[in-house]
């Protein structure tokens, strides 16, 4: 079996132009290169989330993202990612997953971001003010499925 490593962004502020194309802090093009179906950032509680969800969005040919949930809020603001996938299983990540929610929803840069959340109820709640919602077991092919339903096809 394969082993993917996914890195997790870092976004810094844009410096030096080079070729026309700025360059962050930390050697990142900016703006960011999309890939042909979008970016996905994967909001990962360290519950090694991101290697079977992010294996399945790759493999659906989407530029995945990772992110604690203290790094989401600023990444989503400046890398503008089409669709967040959030951890929301069990009681204290759902809490985490919908106050980050919440806090994309009222910026108006991320307020439109489509927000899927893996989490143990069936919809979307007051408490967690999400577009969609995976049940549980939330396999890679079922996330990538519900993100393909917010994106453009292409």
């Amino acid at each position: 079996m394969a082993h993917h490593c996914y890195k997790r962004a870092r976004v810094g502020r844009a410096s030096a132009h080079k070729g026309g194309e700025r360059m962050t802090d930390a050697g990142m093009a900016w703006p960011p290169v999309r890939a042909a179906r979008g970016t996905v950032l994967v909001v990962d509680n360290g519950r090694m989330l991101t290697g079977e969800i992010g294996a399945a969005l790759e493999g659906a040919g989407y530029r995945v993202l990772a992110a604690t949930p203290l790094e989401a809020l600023g990444m989503a603001h400046e890398v503008q990612p089409d669709v967040v996938v959030l951890d929301a299983r069990g009681t204290r990540h759902a809490r985490a997953a919908g106050a980050l929610a919440r806090r994309l929803r009222g910026l108006g840069p991320t307020a439109l971001i489509p927000l899927v959340a893996l989490a143990t109820q069936g919809r979307p709640t007051a408490a967690l003010p999400v577009n969609e919602v995976v049940p549980p077991p939330g396999a890679g092919s079922e996330v990538a499925a519900r993100v393909a339903r917010w994106l453009p096809a292409a």
